[in-house]
Formats: structure tokens, C-alpha cells, sequence
């Protein structure tokens, strides 16, 4: 029988498992995966359920199923994907579109580029009947006429934006090379910490764009229009819903929620510029973007002198910097990199544009 592990609503295991027969409990959670196959004409692939199938038999549908117990979200699209088709792709072939919470299961939707005839592909006996390619307009139409499964087509919509955007881009070069060996371990979840002005949001946008993970600007789930700050548990809500994701990069100090974020990721980053080199940095700031929100913030937000903001980096190294480091050392299992000036972040850019998500930590590790 298929077991599951079982999650809380952040994600997070509950070292519970259950079959999938089982009752599900309110306030527990699966995971499912999800493996969209879109060809180079940007049609989308589609699987007929086979009539025997308790649910939607004999409705369309994208490749997918659930996690098994120890298993991780891109090893279980690609199993899905093998299993339901005969299609073989890497873990780094796949593109994480979104994931999103549903009443039992997380949802994460992976996008691979692959062209494959209709006749090579492999029908697995019992769950797939039939395939074809279908363009963007006709999943639409089908799915307005009920031939594609309702909870897939329902996710489809939801989606549809960021869909459109993909299939826009062209075809998605690997970004960085399978694993090589034992002890090479994959980046997934980045926090990257340090003095404002030191240029967090402008290595989360590089490393984001190389390593194709989805970049979490804080700034930008703080401060509503007017530089009006959202309430605490409106910003906790929003970040923990970011941080269930299975991939992110984060930018942002933000010390209510940075022990969390610190304990639920893979990667740190922390960038320990000099305080004058900061202050220079954010003046130049101001100046270039006067009255224009930056980037990594909210429309409604722009760029101003704020000498109290100047103060709090002045004092960052005394009120912060200890903390930080003392968070580090107590991390287990996690690359931490610490980089002090700006040839040593634009060496490490060098370094993730060769070895991707596999970057090495250059801090020492905490306890074992």
C-alpha cells in the first residue's frame, strides 16, 4: 500500500504516516507533485485517466501523484513522470512553476521542457489510457467542456499567469550540472542576511535568475503603500506562507522571523560588508532612485533620505552582527557563506553560474 508522510500547515513532518486509504485529518497534510511536459511548439502534454480509476475516470489530466515516505518533491515528479509515460528527465531539467496549499496536500507544479512523440510514450497499464499534445487555447477549451479532470483544471487556472509567462520565455538551458558525488548537497532554500546596503536584493535577484528559484523579497511583505508597515501577524502569515514553499531565496534580516527561517532552510548567505560601505551604498541609493520604489519593494514605496534608517546602520554591527554569527554556529547541516566585500560576491556569482544549486559553504559548520 502507498504511505505517505505526513506535514504540518508550514510544512514542516509530523513523523506521522498514512496510507492512502486512510482518513485524512484535519491539520495534516501529504505532498503532491505535479509534472507539466510542454514540447517545443508549446503544447502541453495530457494523459487519459484510465476508465477504471475510482476518480474523474476518463478525464484528461497532467502527470502527478503523491510523495512516498521519504521521498523528496523533484525525485517524485520524475518518478511520476517515468512511471505515467515513459519520459525520462533530470531533477535539474524540472522548473518549480509554484507550490500552493490545499484542504489536505500541498501542491507543487513542476514545468520540463521535453519533446516527445505521441507514439514513443509508454502508457502505464491501469492508470493511463491514451496521451496527446494540446495547445494552451485547446486546455482551455477541454477543460471548459469537462473533459480534463476538475481539481487539474481548477489548479490550471490558478496558475494560468505564470504559465503563460513560461511558454512566452524560450526553451530553459540547464542551469547547472547534476550532482557529482555523495556530499555535493543541492541549494534549495537560501536565506541571505547582512547590513542593508550591503546589496542582499541585488544577489537574490542574480543567484535567483542562475540557480531558477523563485526570489521572497521581505521588504516587500512588510511595507504596504505610503511606507506603511502591515501588522505583525499579517507579515508573520505571509512569510510562513513563503517558507512552506519547497524552494525559495529570501532577502531580508527581519529578527521576529529569522531563528525560523535560519532553522528551515539549506543555505545561508550573510554578507558582512563594512558599516561606511553600506551607508555609501544606500546614499548612492537615494540619489540614482529618488522618489522611485526599488525593485525588491512594493509599487507605493519609493526611494527617500531617511537619516534614521542611516543611524540603524551605523549601529547594525553592534546591535546585530553577534546575533547572526551566533545563530550560524548553531546550525547543523547547513552551508553557511560569509562574504566581505564586493570581489568576493561577484567570485561567488563566478562560482553558482558554474556549479549551481551544488555552491560550497566557505563558514564553518556548527555541532554535529
Amino acid at each position: 500500500m502507498e504511505v505517505w508522510d505526513l506535514f504540518d500547515e508550514n510544512r514542516q513532518p509530523l513523523g506521522k504516516q498514512a496510507g492512502r486509504k486512510d482518513p485524512m485529518v484535519k491539520g495534516e497534510f501529504h505532498i503532491v507533485v505535479v509534472a507539466c511536459v510542454v514540447n517545443d511548439q508549446n503544447e502541453i502534454l495530457l494523459t487519459l485517466r484510465s476508465p477504471d480509476k475510482e476518480k474523474y475516470p476518463g478525464t484528461w489530466e497532467n502527470t502527478g501523484g503523491a510523495l512516498e515516505a521519504g521521498e523528496e518533491s523533484r525525485a517524485a515528479a520524475v518518478r511520476e513522470l517515468f512511471e505515467e509515460t515513459g519520459i525520462r528527465v533530470r531533477e535539474n531539467e524540472l522548473h518549480l512553476l509554484d507550490s500552493q496549499m490545499e484542504e489536505y496536500a500541498f501542491i507543487d507544479f513542476y514545468i520540463v521542457r521535453k519533446t516527445v512523440p505521441v507514439e514513443e510514450i509508454r502508457l502505464q497499464k491501469g492508470e493511463t489510457a491514451d496521451a496527446r499534445w494540446v495547445s494552451l487555447s485547446e486546455f482551455v477549451r477541454m477543460g471548459e467542456e469537462g473533459k480534463i479532470a476538475p481539481p487539474i483544471y481548477q489548479r490550471f487556472c490558478r496558475l494560468r499567469e505564470k504559465m503563460e509567462v513560461f511558454l512566452k520565455e524560450d526553451r530553459r538551458k540547464e542551469r547547472y550540472p547534476a550532482c557529482r558525488g555523495k556530499n555535493r548537497q543541492e541549494s534549495k532554500k537560501i536565506v541571505i542576511l547582512g547590513c542593508s546596503g550591503s546589496g542582499k536584493s541585488t544577489l537574490a535577484g542574480q543567484l535567483g535568475k542562475i540557480m531558477d528559484l523563485p526570489v521572497v523579497y521581505l521588504d516587500a511583505l512588510s511595507w504596504d503603500a505610503g511606507w506603511k508597515r502591515k501588522p505583525f501577524d499579517e507579515f508573520d502569515r505571509l512569510t510562513q506562507s513563503e517558507i512552506r514553499k519547497p524552494e525559495w531565496i529570501m532577502d531580508g534580516n527581519f529578527p521576529r522571523t529569522v531563528e525560523h527561517r535560519m532553522d528551515v532552510c539549506d543555505t545561508v548567505i550573510y554578507l558582512d560588508f563594512k558599516r561606511w560601505f553600506c551607508i555609501l551604498s544606500v546614499l548612492r541609493r537615494v540619489i540614482t532612485n529618488y522618489g522611485k520604489p526599488r525593485p525588491s519593494m512594493n509599487p507605493g514605496c519609493p526611494e527617500k533620505f531617511d537619516p534614521g534608517f542611516l543611524k540603524r546602520i551605523w549601529n547594525f554591527d553592534r546591535r546585530s552582527k553577534a546575533h547572526y554569527y551566533g545563530y550560524m554556529k548553531k546550525l547543523s547541516g547547513t552551508k553557511l557563506i560569509v562574504l566581505k566585500t564586493r570581489k568576493e560576491v561577484n567570485r561567488f556569482v563566478k562560482q553558482v553560474e558554474k556549479e549551481g544549486r551544488f555552491v560550497r559553504g566557505n563558514f564553518p559548520a556548527g555541532p554535529k
